[in-house]
């Protein structure tokens, strides 16, 4: 079973399940894959590449490995630090 929860300081644990609750608008670093200064759609784009190249820049939940729930940590970043 997979989680769709944000993780927006990239930290491993939901943020509902932090205190305090990070907030996405502090915490977008993760989800600004190419260092641009804003989330856009060229984030998932480049945070893709990197998740099929295998590449541990895709590891946004830190656990070593690069795996499915990278994704849904990744959107749930993304999608978390829209306006």
């Amino acid at each position: 079973m997979f989680r769709v929860k944000p993780d927006c300081d990239g930290n491993g644990t939901d943020d509902q399940d932090q205190d305090p609750v990070p907030t996405c608008s502090t915490n977008c670093g993760m989800a600004d894959v190419n260092n641009s200064g804003s989330v856009t759609v060229q984030d998932i784009f480049d945070f893709l590449g990197f998740y099929f190249a295998g590449d541990l820049r895709a590891d946004v939940n830190h656990s070593g490995s690069v795996s499915v729930q990278d994704i849904f940590d990744f959107l749930g970043m993304y999608f978390g630090c829209q306006p």
